[in-house]
């Protein structure tokens, strides 16, 4: 498709019509078409810094064909990814030589070890996997189906899965109505004890019990995206509008009752790393915080105007929840406070100005472990902050963050506060010294606005589907070329002329 250039007057940073085609690997291709003339050369090239745009000359973009479809269980180093209908697992063997650490037998088979490989029996293609955090657990999903598996480890390179049913019974039982339970997306609590489910069916999201010797069983069942907000009492508004246009009518009194067309489709789900909070958004751009020690709903965020493309908590302050959207800016949500404090504005905006040029949105959001990550303190008596990495299908970027701590009015329950805090003076004292670290410290302004310094951006890894830290050391990037895509085709992909 081409947009018109009839009656197309050029300023010098104006954007030249873009021609969209896709091929045989799905990967859309944007490429300039300004006329040729002296006024084409006026028109800004939005795929490179060369200011050609005319057909012939200028320099195309090809979107990204990847996605994030790995999950990895870093206390056991293993990573599953999911395919149409099956499901992988490998392991990631320990790095023990400095040229490993270094990554200079990446690529190498040693380096990790394919385990398991099982296909499923599902009507759909599998939406989601997700790996609990001591890799005992399993789950895969489908628009239709949620399964649960045990890996049983039964040697270095031996691993098997073993369906646990239960689950599927006690969903039925769950929503009667119901003909099928599918899930868009899964997630495990830190502690590999709960299983959260995004029900495809009706904007559920399901709390179930699956700690390894027990029957699984359901401890609650949110549906507060099933609710309509503002936004989507006008959408069913004008739904009814276009419905009823000849005599205009539009019920009112059916607000609160279930509109298959109007329930979002839940597409994140992101658990801090103490167990006590679950942030879960949908594609209206409704995100809701719950308490999972009391399996209650603790706030709701304010309605973004584009669903939320991923989002983390930090390691360090459970109570911060970093969401990424679709421009490629990053904000910071307390969840205590139940407000977007003001320090956040600053990283956002240097974020929005770092990453804004980039053409692939943020797909991931990975936090530096805090247990054994050395510690540091600053003139402010501030920590060394998290050690964050936002990632793209075809980019990382490195940085750090030093929260300012605010008063709430109310401390949320910390656990094993005592020793925590004892752990953490005594790093600090031990590495005051330290200032090589991941992208880069953070550094402050008059003690008060904090800035990130030193950002790192990289682009040698192309074409991701995952990035995670196993722990404070090690960072796993997971790769897909597209050539190794390529030799998967058909014979006939590879000849200079299609026969028959």
């Amino acid at each position: 498709m081409v947009s018109s250039s009839k009656s197309q007057q050029f300023t010098p940073n104006s954007m030249p019509p873009l021609l969209v085609s896709a091929g045989l690997d799905m990967s859309p291709a944007f490429s300039p078409c300004a006329p040729a003339g002296s006024e084409a050369t006026k028109a800004r090239n939005p795929f490179s810094r060369n200011s050609v745009s005319t057909f012939q000359d200028a320099y195309y973009h090809k979107s990204s064909f990847v996605s994030p479809v790995v999950s990895i269980a870093p206390l056991a180093r293993l990573v599953a990814c999911r395919y149409d209908n099956k499901v992988a697992i490998w392991r990631i063997k320990p790095v023990h030589s400095e040229d490993e650490m270094l990554g200079e037998s990446a690529g190498n088979a040693e380096g990790w070890t394919k385990l398991l490989e099982m296909s499923l029996k599902v009507d759909t293609n599998i939406d989601d996997v997700a790996l609990s955090g001591d890799g005992k657990s399993l789950a895969v999903s489908s628009e239709r189906e949620v399964k649960l598996f045990r890996l049983i480890q039964k040697g270095d390179d031996d691993l098997t899965a073993r369906r646990v049913r239960g689950l599927s019974t006690i969903l039925q039982l769950a929503f009667p109505n119901e003909e099928t339970i599918g899930a868009s997306t899964l997630a495990f609590s830190p502690d590999s004890k709960r299983l959260i489910i995004g029900v495809v069916q009706g904007g559920y999201i399901s709390v179930v019990h699956v700690e390894e010797q027990e029957e699984p069983r359901l401890l609650r069942t949110f549906d507060q995206h099933r609710q309509l907000d503002l936004r989507s009492r006008l959408l069913q508004r004008q739904q009814n509008v276009r419905k009823h246009v000849d005599d205009m009518v539009v019920d009112n009194e059916n607000d609160n009752e279930e509109s298959r067309g109007l329930i979002a489709r839940i597409n994140r789900l992101a658990v801090s790393p103490d167990g006590q909070w679950l942030a879960s958004s949908d594609l209206h751009g409704r995100t809701y915080i719950f308490n999972l020690d009391s399996l209650q709903l603790h706030c709701t965020l304010p309605t973004m105007p584009s669903p939320i493309t991923c989002m983390a908590f930090d390691y360090e302050l459970s109570r911060y929840l970093f969401l990424a959207m679709p421009d490629n800016s990053v904000r910071v949500f307390d969840v205590e406070s139940k407000t977007f404090p003001e320090w956040q504005r600053t990283l956002s905006q240097t974020l929005s100005r770092k990453l804004g040029s980039q053409r692939d949105e943020i797909m991931g959001i990975s936090m530096l472990p805090k247990d054994t990550r050395p510690m540091e303190t600053n003139i402010h008596g501030q920590g060394k902050g998290q050690g964050v990495v936002v990632w793209g299908a075809n980019w990382t970027c490195r940085f750090r963050v030093h929260p300012v701590m605010t008063s709430t009015g109310g401390e949320k329950r910390r656990r094993e506060e005592e020793e925590e805090g004892a752990e953490e003076e005594q790093r600090a004292e031990d590495e005051m010294e330290s200032e090589e670290e991941l992208g880069g410290a953070a550094v402050k302004e008059d003690g008060k606005k904090p800035s990130t310094a030193q950002f790192q951006l990289v682009d040698r890894y192309r074409n991701l589907l995952g990035v995670q830290f196993l722990n404070a050391e090690e960072l796993v990037i997971i790769e897909r070329p597209l050539l190794d895509v390529l030799s998967t085709l058909p014979p006939a992909y590879f000849k200079a002329k299609y026969g028959t």
